[in-house]
């Protein structure tokens, strides 16, 4: 019963994360551009851009989320 459950919650998870996130993610747009706004100067924030649009930029976009939970 354990490994049963525990593959359904597995195939369950990524629709619960996917809802989860939609649900959340307009009003999380909307907070960080005010925080940006607040703590970078325009030119700050086109240099975040660019580095956002490199490949260093782009690898660190997708991995900072999951290194921010580790429990390291």
């Amino acid at each position: 019963a354990y490994t049963e459950r525990e593959k359904r919650e597995m195939a369950l998870f990524p629709v619960i994360m996917g809802d989860m996130m939609n649900a959340m993610e307009p009003t999380m747009r909307k907070v960080m551009a005010e925080l940006y706004a607040i703590n970078f100067d325009p030119t700050e924030l086109n240099e975040i851009e660019a580095f956002f649009q490199t490949p260093t930029g782009a690898s660190y976009a997708r991995k900072s989320f999951a290194m921010a939970s580790d429990p390291r």
